[in-house]
């Protein structure tokens, strides 16, 4: 299922570029709007062919859509309309998620210092009807002055189970009750990290210790599809990212690791589920100093989750400290033509420059590299650039 597909040769020609690609889903070119629209973002078209449908995008919030000519605020509290995209259903625990800002960067802060019972989680709630396929990604980081949930030390990982990232499960069913659940990921003590729920694990990750960065964004990203005959007994699909400054691309699913080649449901567990938060808990340890912020959050669901474009910092995917999944606008999405959105944030001189990757509803990179952020250009506008070849 996940597969590259290499793309021929990509050019910049006058500010325009073109890269031919031998997959049915084929990048010509793009174009980035030159002012940003009424909500403060930029559109980004992206022409070519084999787009076909849409992905069912459920939610995309990066906390910085303004409303009413106003940005939020430090401290002021996240509104369930707070995305850009959909909007969030309720919350995980009675913790109310505050706005966290950062320059010109607003983010979702994971504690309410208002409660010191599991009340103390900030955890927003979206829900989506009974799926079997999903694709979610999501930043995350601690900031400086904080530690990591459950530590008592700064820039360490406690020894016992302490932070569920992000938690998918069916109705309420987070305990050992027969309702899917599954966290993406967990960490499960000494740097261990772990993709699983209290009604099964699929498998493992690299461990937080080989990529985790502090004060810094982790770019996490989770997928899966279940068979649709039996999901239970036949193989499904899956897939776990995770990304940061500090290192390249992990990635793992099911054609590449062993644990992850299996079935994506449970025997006596229901073989679907119809939610997803952020964050799913956190607790056990010394959390006096804890506290986390979540940024560019974004659920997809149904048979098209996969298909997705993304900016990276690198043109060559795999070598990505920073990736971003944009969303795109529903309504203008056509078979040759797609309208993507993105944050005002990453623009400026100091955030060097932004690549498109597209990705298929197989999870295959089909598109790779495609310049569409120039902030550092190495060459004036109109001068004929080569960015890749083969």
């Amino acid at each position: 299922m996940r597969a590259i597909s290499l793309t021929l040769f990509t050019i910049i020609l006058t500010g325009l570029l073109t890269s031919f690609s031998v997959s049915a889903m084929q990048v010509d070119s793009t174009q980035k709007s030159s002012e940003v629209d009424d909500k403060g973002y930029y559109t980004l078209t992206v022409n070519g062919r084999g787009f076909g449908s849409p992905p069912n995008l459920i939610l995309y919030d990066d906390f910085d859509k303004v409303t009413s000519g106003t940005d939020g605020a430090d401290g002021e509290q996240v509104p369930f309309t707070s995305p850009l995209f959909g909007q969030w259903t309720g919350r995980g625990y009675a913790g109310i998620s505050n706005y966290a800002e950062e320059g010109n960067n607003l983010a979702m802060q994971a504690r309410d210092f208002n409660y010191s019972d599991m009340n103390r989680i900030a955890s927003l709630r979206v829900e989506f009807g009974n799926q079997t396929d999903i694709f979610i990604s999501y930043a995350v980081k601690v900031p400086d002055g904080n530690t990591f949930a459950a530590a008592s030390t700064e820039e360490k990982f406690p020894a016992m189970s302490s932070w569920k990232f992000s938690w998918i499960y069916k109705d309420n069913g987070v305990q050992v009750d027969g309702k899917y659940d599954m966290c993406v990921p967990s960490h499960a003590g000494n740097g261990s990290l772990i993709v699983g729920g209290n009604d099964g694990t699929l498998g493992y990750g690299d461990s937080f210790w080989s990529f985790w960065v502090w004060d810094e964004y982790n770019y996490f990203a989770f997928g899966q599809v279940a068979d649709k005959v039996d999901p239970v007994v036949n193989k499904g699909y899956i897939y776990l990212r995770s990304v940061s400054p500090k290192a390249a691309v992990q990635e793992r699913d099911s054609e590449s690791y062993v644990r992850f080649n299996r079935p994506v449901m449970f025997s006596g567990v229901t073989p679907f589920y119809d939610r997803v938060r952020f964050p799913g808990w956190w607790g056990n340890g010394d959390n006096t100093k804890f506290n986390a912020y979540y940024d560019n959050i974004y659920v997809a669901v149904g048979e098209l989750a996969f298909k997705r474009f993304e900016i990276s910092d690198s043109e060559t995917y795999s070598q990505s400290g920073k990736i971003y999944t944009l969303p795109p606008v529903l309504d203008n999405w056509s078979d040759t033509s797609v309208e993507l959105k993105v944050n005002r944030e990453l623009m400026g001189v100091g955030n060097g420059n932004y690549y498109l990757h597209a990705f298929d509803q197989d999870n295959n990179l089909v598109s790779e590299g495609i310049i569409v952020i120039c902030n550092a250009c190495p060459s004036p506008p109109g001068e004929f650039k080569v960015i890749s070849g083969n």
